[in-house]
């Protein structure tokens, strides 16, 4: 029973008025924007270095449940970080300023 039955043990208690909440979401909308719904970086699954084994002596193949870890990281190994990756998020970026341009056009129109 209470506040926290209601709404979640991890909502805040405080009050915040629709203008505070629209002012502080357009000063920091950059930070605002990575929600669950934002696209991950994904490796290409294709180059050489994503289709390597781990290694099993870096700290992140150490802490594998498979080498004999906890696995609380739940990290890739550091020796298959795909150098591909960067490309497909500038590419995707790209990508979505260009549609951004397109829709601001069509408006004016």
């Amino acid at each position: 029973s209470g506040i926290n039955a209601e709404y979640g043990s991890d909502t805040s208690h405080a009050t915040v008025t629709p203008l505070v909440k629209a002012t502080f979401e357009e000063i920091f909308i950059d930070q605002m924007s990575g929600g669950p719904d934002k696209a991950r970086k994904k490796r290409c699954n294709t180059c050489e270095v994503c289709l390597a084994p781990d290694c099993g002596d870096c700290s992140t193949c150490k802490d594998m449940i498979k080498f004999g870890g906890s696995g609380k990281r739940r990290q890739g190994c550091l020796n298959r970080k795909c150098p591909n990756m960067a490309v497909q998020a500038a590419e995707e970026d790209d990508e979505e300023e260009a549609e951004k341009v397109e829709k601001k056009k069509k408006k004016k129109k």
